[in-house]
Protein backbone atom coordinates (compact mmCIF):
# COMPACT_ATOMS: atom_id res chain seq x y z
CA UNK A 1 0.00 0.00 0.00
CA UNK A 2 2.97 2.51 1.03
CA UNK A 3 4.20 2.01 -2.86
CA UNK A 4 1.18 3.07 -4.27
CA UNK A 5 0.41 6.00 -2.36
CA UNK A 6 3.99 7.30 -3.51
CA UNK A 7 3.05 6.27 -7.19
CA UNK A 8 0.28 8.73 -6.83
CA UNK A 9 2.59 11.99 -6.38
CA UNK A 10 4.29 10.62 -9.44
CA UNK A 11 1.83 11.22 -12.13
CA UNK A 12 4.07 10.18 -14.97
CA UNK A 13 4.93 6.57 -15.22
CA UNK A 14 8.72 7.65 -16.52
CA UNK A 15 9.01 10.25 -13.49
CA UNK A 16 12.75 11.64 -13.75
CA UNK A 17 15.35 9.56 -11.43
CA UNK A 18 15.68 12.92 -9.74
CA UNK A 19 12.79 13.46 -8.77
CA UNK A 20 11.74 9.66 -7.66
CA UNK A 21 14.59 10.04 -5.21
CA UNK A 22 13.33 13.38 -3.58
CA UNK A 23 10.10 11.84 -2.80
CA UNK A 24 11.89 8.80 -1.68
CA UNK A 25 13.63 10.77 0.37
CA UNK A 26 10.84 12.84 1.72
CA UNK A 27 9.02 9.90 2.73
CA UNK A 28 12.03 8.37 4.59
CA UNK A 29 12.88 11.61 6.17
CA UNK A 30 10.08 12.95 7.39
CA UNK A 31 7.54 10.20 6.81
CA UNK A 32 5.18 11.90 5.09
CA UNK A 33 4.84 12.65 0.76
CA UNK A 34 5.43 16.33 -0.36
CA UNK A 35 2.82 18.19 -0.85
CA UNK A 36 3.22 19.08 -4.17
CA UNK A 37 2.52 16.06 -7.30
CA UNK A 38 5.34 15.56 -10.08
CA UNK A 39 3.82 15.61 -13.70
CA UNK A 40 7.50 16.07 -15.57
CA UNK A 41 8.50 12.79 -17.76
CA UNK A 42 12.18 11.59 -17.11
CA UNK A 43 14.40 13.44 -20.33
CA UNK A 44 15.69 10.04 -21.41
CA UNK A 45 11.94 8.38 -20.96
CA UNK A 46 11.58 7.74 -25.33
CA UNK A 47 14.99 6.25 -25.45
CA UNK A 48 13.94 3.98 -22.54
CA UNK A 49 11.00 2.95 -23.60
CA UNK A 50 12.57 2.18 -27.14
CA UNK A 51 15.63 -0.09 -25.37
CA UNK A 52 12.45 -1.93 -23.44
CA UNK A 53 10.65 -2.43 -26.29
CA UNK A 54 13.21 -3.46 -28.23
CA UNK A 55 14.21 -6.33 -25.56
CA UNK A 56 10.87 -8.16 -25.28
CA UNK A 57 10.68 -8.18 -28.99
CA UNK A 58 14.10 -10.08 -29.16
CA UNK A 59 12.80 -12.39 -26.31
CA UNK A 60 10.05 -12.76 -28.99
CA UNK A 61 12.82 -13.80 -31.63
CA UNK A 62 11.45 -10.28 -33.49
CA UNK A 63 13.99 -7.52 -34.84
CA UNK A 64 14.39 -4.33 -33.42
CA UNK A 65 10.83 -2.14 -33.50
CA UNK A 66 10.72 0.04 -36.89
CA UNK A 67 13.81 -1.64 -38.44
CA UNK A 68 13.78 -4.76 -41.28
CA UNK A 69 14.41 -8.25 -38.70
CA UNK A 70 18.11 -9.58 -40.08
CA UNK A 71 17.04 -12.24 -42.66
CA UNK A 72 13.41 -11.35 -43.30
CA UNK A 73 14.00 -10.17 -46.64
CA UNK A 74 12.28 -6.68 -46.20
Amino acid sequence: MLLYTVVTVLRTPMAAPETVADVAEELLRHRRLPDQEFCAEWDSARETRAAATDFRRARLGLGPAGRPHHGSGV
